[in-house]
């Protein structure tokens, strides 16, 4: 740590109460000059306290924006999986209509239709 020197002060009392009195000023000063100080660190720290608050608080703001953002981005990631799923069924589909065995065989089991002659029996599943 840094110490400091004290300035000699040149100036010679005449007389005891003339070295009081420059006792007393020098003591005045001295404890001036702390309180000084003493403000000024209050208004540095308080400063830096202000600061320090307003980082914290955007960046807790920023954080949660970022985290219901991943949150929306992940959900409209699983909408498009979930898209592309169901497109690939339908295009699966389109593709197997185009075969008239395969029609014949989707409208009799989701329609029910029959060929004459047939009776369809329904069984409950299991």
């Amino acid at each position: 740590m840094v110490q400091r020197i004290q300035k000699k002060n040149n100036i010679q009392p005449l007389d005891p109460a003339g070295a009081r009195f420059i006792q007393y000023n020098s003591e005045k000063q001295r404890i001036h000059m702390r309180q000084v100080h003493r403000r000024r660190a209050k208004l540095i720290y308080g400063v830096a306290g202000i600061f320090c608050s307003v980082i914290m608080v955007t960046g807790v703001g920023n954080y949660l924006q970022l985290r219901t953002a991943e949150a929306r981005s992940l959900k409209v990631e699983q909408q498009v999986e979930k898209a592309k799923s169901e497109n690939k069924r339908l295009v699966k589909l389109k593709n197997n209509l185009q075969n008239e065995d395969y029609v014949e065989q989707y409208v009799r089991q989701h329609y029910m239709y029959t060929k004459k002659g047939e009776v369809i029996f329904n069984l409950p599943d299991k």
